[in-house]
């Protein structure tokens, strides 16, 4: 099978969709060395096993890149005449290109609008709609994001598949040796990830327990992250100010490290389409914290201390559990995060998106 992959958005700093475009294209390269991938890559950058064509610079911003994708991409694809081409985050061009397949990881700007900057969000809602007609198949990483996308954006069912994200085993490194015990965050700082109500609900734990765990924030800044400076200003008021760190984006073996090194991982998003660092977490023998209901529910299942993201006391509750509430409770949630962990793999996922590659391709039904 001949598969062409828009990997514009895999970078040199890879955030969720450059993570799922490296993890997915180097396990599907190694389950099905007899297919043939051609990533279409910003310059600089490649991916095991396939073939890759530089398209646009590196470090390109986003606006230029959805040009690309629009308006020079197809032109470069068709003379390829690959099997099936796959467009993994929500956008596919107008242009008649053949059998092809759209990742959607959320539909986040359909259902919080206002986490994203107001041009941001009429873009992506734009382009998802348009989107969806023109791919033969979509894949969604969650069961709720299945329901999203049918109830959201009427899309027929019978197009939509369910193909989980993997997760990477944690590499041989150390784990973090810092001055005091931490909790960390993963992920973009911007509304969506909570993190507000989280530094709010720390402050209340670090005022009741002195000698509690710091908080670490690591990754890069994202947008509309003036509340969020705001809140730690406000610990700072506290005299809370030393207890909070924040990183910036942070390369994957350091992330394991920090990761590794850490009390527990808090995770409350009010919203997601997976939550990988969840799995992450949980692979990393990490006890977890994140938002009950929806997708991160349904990836965290019972393994993880579960919260009302949009209650700031109902997170303190959590944060209290996940580091206080003794030695057998953290045991068994251990336990179980490395169990659920290890029912994802990106070799599945692999697998899962051939069958899909294939159904788009008109090889089944």
């Amino acid at each position: 099978m001949q598969v062409v992959v828009d990997a514009l958005q895999y970078d040199a700093h890879p955030a969720g969709v450059g993570q799922y475009i490296a993890h997915l294209v180097a396990a599907y390269t190694a389950r099905f060395p007899e297919d043939t991938v051609t990533a279409f890559v910003p310059a600089g950058q490649s991916l095991p096993a396939a073939r890759c064509i530089p398209l646009i610079a590196a470090g390109a911003g986003s606006a230029h890149r959805l040009w690309v994708e629009r308006r020079v991409l197809p032109g470069r694809i068709r003379p390829l005449a690959p099997d099936v081409v796959h467009f993994p985050d929500y956008q596919r061009p107008a242009m008649a290109l053949g059998p092809s397949v759209l990742t959607v990881h959320d539909l986040a700007a359909f259902l919080y609008p206002e986490t994203f900057p107001a041009l941001t969000g009429r873009v992506k809602r734009t382009l998802m709609r348009r989107s969806m007609p023109r791919a033969s198949r979509i894949i969604v990483p969650t069961h709720a994001i299945w329901r999203d996308l049918v109830e959201q954006l009427a899309v027929n069912p019978a197009r939509v598949r369910v193909v989980p994200h993997g997760v990477a085993p944690p590499p041989p490194v150390d784990p973090m040796r810092a001055a005091r015990p931490y909790l960390l965050y993963v992920g973009t700082l911007e509304p969506r990830k909570n993190l507000v109500r989280l530094l709010t609900a720390y402050g209340m734990l670090a005022q009741d327990h002195p000698d509690g765990p710091d908080l670490v924030l690591a990754g890069g800044r994202g947008w509309l992250t003036a509340p969020l400076d705001a809140a730690r200003q406000a610990l700072g008021r506290q005299g809370l100010g030393g207890r909070v760190s924040m990183l910036g984006y942070v390369g994957r073996d350091d992330l394991w490290r920090w990761l590794k090194g850490s009390v527990g991982f808090c995770y409350p998003s009010l919203y997601e389409g997976f939550g990988l660092p969840i799995l992450e977490a949980m692979g990393a023998g990490v006890p977890v914290l994140t938002s009950q209901g929806g997708a991160t529910g349904e990836v965290a299942g019972d393994a993880a201390v579960l919260v009302d993201a949009r209650d700031v006391y109902d997170i303190l509750r959590g944060l209290n559990e996940l580091v206080y509430g003794g030695a057998q409770d953290r045991m068994a949630r251990i336990a179980a995060g490395l169990e659920r962990a290890a029912q994802h793999t990106w070799v599945q996922t692999a697998e899962a998106t051939r069958q899909v590659y294939v159904e788009a391709a008109g090889a089944l039904g």
